[in-house]
């Protein structure tokens, strides 16, 4: 849980943001074309990129999260399962360990 929060807010720093103009217009064949640079001596429009999607905050991120995992914790079948996993892992840890 904690982990898919610090790879989403490390991916806003990773992936560019995108800010820049398009441009519209249409070529001697009739066909619209779009780029990210005019063209020349062709009359064109300017496209604006949408604004971005609202973002929530930490907070709120952290506060949903927690209200998922408190529901999904109540549930005997999301906790039976999630026991049984922990069984698992532990016995892998103590195989890895004697071998």
């Amino acid at each position: 849980m904690k982990k898919e929060m610090v790879l989403g807010l490390a991916s806003l720093f990773i992936v560019p943001v995108a800010v820049a103009e398009m441009y519209r217009w249409i070529d001697d064949s009739g066909n619209v074309v779009y780029s990210e640079s005019p063209p020349a001596n062709r009359e064109f429009t300017v496209i604006k990129a949408p604004p971005p999607p609202a973002s929530r905050s930490p907070e709120e991120l952290a506060a949903e999260e927690a209200e998922r995992e408190s529901v999904l914790a109540q549930d005997p079948a999301v906790r039976r399962e999630r026991c049984d996993n922990a069984r698992s892992n532990l016995a892998l840890l103590k195989n890895a360990k004697a071998g």
